[in-house]
């Protein structure tokens, strides 16, 4: 795959600097972020000159429509059982096995998404309490997205405070890069066509929420269940198709920056 090259000199409106394709084993974002120079973070700060940068898959780079939905934010639930008993005992309260017959290993996936019944694998569905959907307000500064069982029992939440401190500090300024994969081995290419998103707040993301734009979409899984020493893994993810993008913010701008 020839290298696809971002021009540094155009740093002073997209601050990205010059790319090229990686061959590495790991996925296109963790590649775009070793490119810049960014250590792999958890925190919610911006990742790049104050900007947080996101890639997304597309088919081409003549096209640029995308493959795949956009991860916007991984947070760890605030609330709920999730929090108060522990990632292991959620699963095995609300994961399923898995469906491959992999033996000993329990998942938790599937689409949530405000409006949207109680999934048929884990009995939970995704509410948004504490806002305001036809007025676009917060009515309750302590509410929260949850995901609730059939006896209403909040089996993992996020609450509006948290979500609106890391929402307003790593989202003020985004930019979306498109990747191409190839492989074997992985390989990825990063294209000069970048979309530039200035002015969210909240409110912005609440309302996606609300219509079911934004949706949460878990990786989660527990491996050696049947033993004394099970292994979790941890992935809470929201995410939204590209083509919602431009609804959580106020501007949003395509850039060429070939050199």
């Amino acid at each position: 795959m020839a290298a696809i090259e971002v021009s540094g000199d155009h740093a002073a409106r997209s601050h990205i600097p010059k790319i090229t394709a990686l061959t590495l084993q790991c996925r296109g974002g963790y590649t775009l972020e070793a490119e810049l120079g960014i250590s792999p973070n958890g925190y919610a700060e911006p990742d790049y000159l104050g900007w947080e940068v996101k890639q997304y898959g597309v088919r081409d780079f003549v096209n640029y429509l995308a493959k795949s939905p956009v991860t916007l934010m991984t947070p760890e639930p605030t609330g709920g059982l999730y929090r108060e008993q522990g990632v292991e005992a959620f699963l095995r309260r609300y994961g399923y096995p898995d469906k491959s017959g992999k033996p000993g290993r329990i998942n938790f996936g599937g689409i949530y998404a405000n409006g949207r019944d109680f999934h048929a694998d884990t009995g939970l569905k995704l509410v948004l309490e504490g806002f305001d959907a036809d007025k676009g307000k917060i009515t309750n500064v302590d509410g929260q997205i949850a995901l609730i069982d059939r006896d209403d029992v909040v089996a993992a939440s996020w609450g509006f405070r948290g979500v609106i401190g890391h929402w307003n500090r790593k989202h003020a300024k985004a930019v979306y890069v498109p990747s191409l994969m190839r492989a074997p081995p992985p390989e990825y290419a990063y294209g000069a066509r970048v979309e530039l998103c200035e002015g969210t707040d909240v409110l912005l993301l609440l309302g996606a929420l609300a219509s079911g734009a934004i949706y949460y979409d878990p990786g989660m899984k527990m491996e050696r269940a049947d033993t004394p020493a099970p292994v979790t893994k941890r992935r809470s993810q929201f995410r939204v198709r590209h083509n919602d993008l431009t609804t959580l913010y106020q501007a949003s701008v395509h850039e060429n920056i070939d050199p």
